[in-house]
């Protein structure tokens, strides 16, 4: 078995592979930044899983693919339709905000990345990023605060396809409601937007 993980903004690849390998021993697991994904990323995987921001990315790819249906499984963790609370499709985090973590993160990366994994209840380390890494999570801001999907179309496309989504009740960074009222989600009890709690609820 080998599963496609699309990770979540400001989380080492390496840190996620590190704790998906532990949590799901005796499956090849491999880690990709949250870039815009090209069609044919998922060959050759089992099952793709997307968090936060990677789920976005899988969102975006899936309304857009002509070869969907072609997927493997697909799991989703805490997506995003729009970041930024202005948007109102679910996101919690002002627009504001997203461009002051854009100015933190040129001046202390290490202080921003403590503070945004603090107020998101997130676990897993991130000082081993290197400097090319923090360039790019801050470059990715720009992408945080402007890019949206279309939710109609996320419908859509979804009604027809294998996919899980969970969210956590207590997530501060998504409405869960929402994604339970557009999508169908599952909503995890007790749970925020860490991805090692609300995967422990995949079946």
């Amino acid at each position: 078995m080998k599963w496609l993980w699309v990770c979540g903004w400001g989380v080492s690849p390496k840190a996620l592979k590190s704790w998906a390998t532990e949590a799901f021993p005796g499956i090849s697991h491999q880690v990709i930044l949250p870039l815009r994904l090209p069609q044919g990323f998922h060959d050759g995987f089992d099952k793709i899983l997307g968090w936060s921001w990677g789920g976005y990315r899988v969102l975006e790819w899936f309304v857009t693919s002509e070869n969907r249906q072609k997927a493997p499984p697909i799991v989703l963790f805490s997506p995003f339709f729009g970041f930024c609370l202005e948007d109102s499709q679910g996101g919690k985090t002002s627009r504001t905000h997203v461009k002051y973590l854009a100015r933190w993160m040129k001046r202390d990366p290490v202080a921003a990345l403590t503070d945004f994994y603090q107020r998101a209840g997130l676990t897993f380390p991130f000082c081993a990023l290197d400097q090319e890494c923090f360039l790019f999570w801050t470059n990715e801001l720009s992408h945080l605060a402007n890019e949206k999907l279309d939710i109609n179309q996320v419908i859509g496309a979804i009604e027809t396809t294998n996919m899980q989504i969970f969210v956590g009740e207590k997530d501060p960074l998504v409405d869960a409601p929402y994604l339970v009222e557009k999508l169908g989600a599952i909503m995890v009890p007790k749970v925020g937007h860490d991805l090692a709690a609300l995967a422990y609820f995949m079946k």
